[in-house]
């Protein structure tokens, strides 16, 4: 049978892996099926694999850089049944650690602070300090008008329940597209807020980093994992793809963006959801539907928000 792999990735890692894995196949893999979904199909192919009944309906490799696979029925099974297989076992197990789970690299997620725009502002050290009262209308984070950061959201929400989502809500200033963040920040625009939530990789975008301040809080960077899946029966047939996924030009693609790796020498502390919280979620899509409506629910009502991208 066919070598089924799908890679629900980011844009970066498309851009990178797709014509990697294409000359795999060409030279080697004639028959692999090989799907790097975007926009619609993402969704459709998502949805399918949500969906799926047996082992036999999920791809032999699943590349995902999001939480969301973890919460589907098929993959939380496989995860339970001797399924999958690592194909890198860490030295080093973090918090996503789990044997059967190839555990890549993650996105870590900072506050940034913009003394342009506030010289005096007290710099957050926790995450909790974003809940604050006293930073109403000063925190600025990525989405627009019905969609906000997930891993925020799940994180705070773990964390401090639907009291803290709502918190952190009133204290937003706005909520914009990252380029438009990346651009604002470091000019002394008032439009901007002087505290955001965002990835490493945008904030070392940011031109004038002199009024720039990147804070690691002391509960960890938020980190959005990116992991694969491997069927164990098929590690021999998947081999090529793996290398790929493993070896030193992913390491060096995963360093340069500014993602932990197990091997790029990050060790600063990261904060990933737990498998306990990530194991109650039935339907991701319902619960981030939930959370976006609290989030948008509680909203400062001076809020500048988009529209759409």
């Amino acid at each position: 049978m066919a070598n089924s792999i799908v890679a629900i990735v980011s844009f970066l890692f498309t851009m990178s892996l797709e014509d990697e894995f294409n000359k795999i196949k060409l030279s080697a893999d004639p028959d692999a099926e090989i799907l790097f979904p975007k926009n619609d199909l993402k969704k459709l192919i998502n949805k399918k694999i949500e969906n799926a009944e047996s082992f036999d309906e999920l791809p032999d490799m699943l590349i995902r850089s999001d939480y969301t696979g973890f919460t589907h029925k098929m993959v939380k099974e496989g995860l339970q049944s001797n399924i999958f297989e690592n194909v890198m076992p860490l030295a080093d197990r973090n918090d996503m650690y789990h044997k059967d789970l190839t555990f890549l690299g993650a996105k870590p997620w900072v506050i940034v602070v913009d003394r342009s725009i506030d010289r005096d502002i007290v710099s957050p050290s926790h995450w909790s300090d974003l809940l604050e009262s006293s930073l109403m209308n000063k925190i600025g984070i990525q989405g627009k008008e019905d969609k906000f950061c997930g891993t925020l959201l799940m994180y705070m929400y773990e964390r401090y329940g639907k009291e803290g989502l709502e918190a952190l809500a009133k204290n937003i200033k706005n909520v914009w597209h990252f380029t438009d963040v990346i651009k604002s920040l470091g000019k002394g625009n008032l439009n901007a807020a002087p505290i955001n939530v965002m990835p490493l990789a945008n904030a070392m975008m940011i031109v004038n980093q002199e009024p720039i301040e990147i804070i690691w809080p002391e509960e960890g960077a938020l980190a959005t994992p990116i992991y694969m899946l491997v069927k164990k029966e098929k590690i021999t047939a998947l081999k090529s793809y793996i290398k790929c996924l493993t070896g030193e030009e992913f390491e060096k693609l995963l360093t340069r963006n500014h993602i932990y790796s197990v091997k790029n020498g990050l060790d600063k502390k990261l904060k990933f959801l737990s498998w306990e919280y990530l194991n109650s979620i039935e339907s991701m899509e319902k619960h981030k539907e939930y959370l976006n409506k609290v989030f948008r629910d509680s909203i400062n009502p001076a809020a500048i928000i988009k529209t759409g991208f």
